[in-house]
C-alpha cells in the first residue's frame, strides 16, 4: 500500500474536518469558503481555502503571498513582508520575489501558494498533495519546512500525499490500501 488514498477518500475527509472546527455565532462553515475540488487543494486555517498549483494571475510571487495579511493592522504587514521574504527563500524563490506568476514555472506558482497557505502562521494546515508538482529538491525544501513549521511552532499538518519522502518525514502515517485505512 502506498502512504496516499485519491482525492475523492480524502476532500470529503477533509471537509469533514473543517465542519468539526468552532463556528462563529451564525456562521455555517466556519467563515471559510469552500474548498477547492480536484488535486492540488489545502486549506490554510482559520481564513480561507489557498490552491497550491495556483498563484493567483495578479500581482509578484511575494504580492501574491501577502494576500492572505492584508486585514491585518499596517503595523503588522512590514512583518509579515519580511515573513513572506524569509519564507520564499527557504523554498528556493528568494530571487523571483518579483516574477508574476506568468513567468514562473507550475512548481514555483506551487511552492508560492504553500508558503501563502503558511504566511499567517496558521495552527492547522490541510494540504492535498503540496508537493506534487515539485521535483526532488523542492520537495525536499517544503517537506523541510513544514516538519521544522511543527517542530517549532506547533503547526498542526493533515497531508494528503503520494510521496514516500514526504510522508516518511511525519509523526503519524495512515495508509488506505484495499479500502482499509491503517497505521503506517
Amino acid at each position: 500500500p502506498t502512504p496516499v488514498t485519491s482525492h475523492a477518500f480524502f476532500l470529503p475527509a477533509i471537509r469533514q474536518i473543517q465542519r468539526l472546527l468552532p463556528c462563529p455565532r451564525g456562521s455555517r462553515n466556519c467563515g471559510l469558503p469552500p474548498l477547492i475540488h480536484g488535486s492540488g487543494s489545502a486549506l490554510r486555517l482559520p481564513c480561507s481555502a489557498s490552491p497550491f498549483r495556483r498563484a493567483p494571475s495578479q500581482g509578484s510571487a511575494l504580492e501574491n503571498v501577502l494576500v492572505p495579511t492584508l486585514a491585518a493592522p499596517r503595523s503588522d504587514r512590514a512583518l509579515a513582508a519580511a515573513r513572506a521574504r524569509d519564507l520564499l527563500d527557504t523554498v528556493g524563490l528568494g530571487d523571483r520575489l518579483d516574477h508574476r506568476p506568468g513567468t514562473l514555472s507550475g512548481g514555483e506558482c506551487q511552492r508560492v501558494a504553500v508558503v501563502r497557505a503558511l504566511i499567517n502562521e496558521p495552527r492547522l494546515l490541510l494540504a492535498d498533495e503540496p508537493t506534487g508538482s515539485l521535483d526532488a529538491d523542492s520537495a525536499a525544501r517544503i517537506g523541510a519546512l513544514l516538519g521544522k513549521l511543527h517542530a517549532e511552532r506547533g503547526l498542526t499538518l493533515i497531508v494528503v500525499t503520494h510521496s514516500e519522502a514526504l510522508a516518511g518525514g511525519m509523526q503519524r502515517r495512515l495508509i488506505l490500501g484495499e479500502g482499509r485505512l491503517a497505521e503506517g
